[in-house]
């Protein structure tokens, strides 16, 4: 090969590299399967659910369910939705952000394992945190959405660990997370923005997803441990 094809080529590969850091990562179809099972599930309750006379009235969690005695919304919750708005905009943030996750945390049974950790955790703590700071007794909380933000917590305390940012409370830290909030806008907004600006009328529960992301985000480094441990056990 003359030197200048091997240049044209060395040109072309460049321009390639190029194209492929612009379009962010590339995350592999089933890196998508543990988002969309979850997301299958969700819609099952839904259609199944839509069809009782209570709808999903008797999943949702609060002080008087708990007071009944039925702690089973605690986890019942997190896949019921109010309405196929709800359910659609939950579908919306969360199979992208949970695919994202599974790719970051390397793909393969271990990510999915440690996903459904994620998603199990956030929710939980979405739950107890509307428990603790929404006084109101008769309403409750329907939705994944602690999960979606907890997932987006996850994403910026990794994306600040492969940054080399250690430090929770730092400037460096803090750009990161408004780094990975301009990333997910729409999420954010959809699912954070609209209970700041509208409060109790928007009918998004906003401690939810405070509750979310401080989970995600505390439990970060605990889930790429996990997978560590997981490749030197394999090895």
């Amino acid at each position: 090969m003359s030197s200048e094809r091997v240049a044209v080529h060395i040109r072309a590969e460049e321009c390639g590299t190029g194209r492929e850091e612009r379009s962010g990562p590339v995350i592999a179809w089933q890196d998508y399967a543990p988002s969309w099972a979850l997301l299958g599930f969700m819609v099952y309750v839904f259609v199944v659910r839509l069809f009782d006379t209570d709808h999903m009235l008797a999943w949702r969690v609060s002080h008087e369910a708990i007071a009944g005695g039925h702690l089973a919304t605690l986890q019942m919750h997190m896949f019921a939705h109010a309405s196929a708005l709800h359910l659609a905009i939950t579908a919306f943030a969360f199979v992208p952000l949970a695919a994202l996750a599974v790719h970051r945390l390397g793909g393969g049974l271990c990510a999915w394992l440690r996903l459904g950790l994620l998603f199990e955790a956030s929710g939980l703590a979405g739950g107890l945190a509307y428990l603790a700071l929404h006084r109101a007794g008769a309403e409750g909380l329907l939705g994944a959405s602690g999960v979606v933000f907890g997932l987006i917590g996850f994403l910026a305390r990794h994306k600040a660990m492969r940054a080399g940012v250690g430090e929770v409370c730092s400037v460096a830290m803090g750009r990161e997370v408004l780094a990975m909030a301009r990333t997910q806008f729409w999420a954010v907004c959809a699912l954070g923005g609209v209970p700041v600006l509208f409060g109790a009328a928007s009918g998004l529960a906003w401690e939810a997803h405070l509750g979310g992301f401080v989970t995600g985000f505390l439990l970060a480094p605990a889930l790429v441990a996990l997978g560590r441990a997981g490749a030197s056990g394999e090895g």
